[in-house]
């Protein structure tokens, strides 16, 4: 009786098992996570870990060409994760930039990265419906923009799930936050604007469908609105250098739907303008 028991026990994997598993279980029922899968794999040479110190379920460390994994996740939570941070490992790298531009990169990166997470996350649906509804659960504008383009192919749905994503304000806050904050100390006056058409092409290429959201969407309201609280921290990075690149943002209207300018002379620019540090260090 104690070695049938012990026969029908199923011990946990270890961490390198349990990740090719996972891998193992992307390849297999998505064409989408396979393609990024081998191209990060054998292309890119990226290490694929587990980590119990890390906060989100996972993330890409691109000096260490690292995927990490929250262990304590479910494999359902983690299938779709391992495709959005396998992304991120292939997405071109542009150096330099102003205010504007930084920002506008670091939210092309993480809507690339959503988007095809949640195009393998469709596929894997009838095989692993787990991984669908965990996905929508936490990403639901971007899971339904997606399911209503999918009939007109991959590269239409995947557009459509890279604009939703701006859509969620206070989720793109978290990563607009950090970014700025990643500039703050860093920014120059004579680093220039990176072009809509550049920033997508380094991005987004990589795939089949190659660059699947035009460029001009980056000049479209959608993309360019950032909530009030990061436009007050644009201003403390950008007023000290004279990087006015901020001003091309807009922030939603206390009143009613919409949006507007940042304007140049309110009681926001205004004590920005007095608590950013000085060129004399003060």
């Amino acid at each position: 009786m104690i070695s049938k028991a012990f026969g029908q026990k199923k011990l946990p994997l270890h961490p390198s098992e349990r990740m090719h598993a996972l891998i193992q279980r992307v390849c297999q029922n998505s064409p989408t996570g396979k393609s990024i899968l081998e191209k990060s794999l054998n292309e890119k040479r990226t290490q694929f870990v587990f980590a119990d110190d890390i906060l989100p379920l996972g993330v890409y460390i691109p000096s260490l060409n690292t995927v990490s994994l929250n262990a304590r996740y479910s494999d359902e939570d983690l299938c779709s994760t391992l495709v959005h941070e396998a992304r991120h490992s292939l997405q071109g790298h542009i150096e330099g930039g102003n205010l504007k531009s930084r920002l506008l990169i670091n939210r092309t990166q993480e809507a690339d990265a959503k988007a095809f997470q949640c195009a393998a996350a469709f596929e894997m649906r009838k095989a692993y419906p787990k991984v669908w509804e965990s996905f929508k659960r936490s990403s639901q504008k971007i899971a339904s923009a997606y399911e209503k383009e999918a009939e007109k192919g991959r590269k239409a749905a995947l557009g459509e799930a890279f604009k939703a994503w701006f859509d969620d304000r206070d989720y793109v806050d978290r990563y607009d936050s950090d970014a700025v904050l990643g500039v703050m100390g860093r920014a120059r006056p004579d680093l220039k604007e990176v072009s809509e058409i550049r920033i997508m092409k380094s991005v987004c290429s990589g795939s089949q469908e190659g660059v699947y959201v035009d460029s001009s969407f980056l000049k479209t309201d959608r993309a360019l609105t950032v909530k009030r609280g990061t436009a007050f921290r644009l201003r403390l990075a950008g007023l000290p250098i004279k990087d006015k690149s901020f001003y091309d943002f807009k922030i939603p209207k206390l009143c009613g739907n919409g949006v507007r300018e940042i304007k140049k002379n309110s009681f926001a620019a205004k004590a920005a303008a007095f608590l950013a540090p000085r060129d004399d260090g003060r």
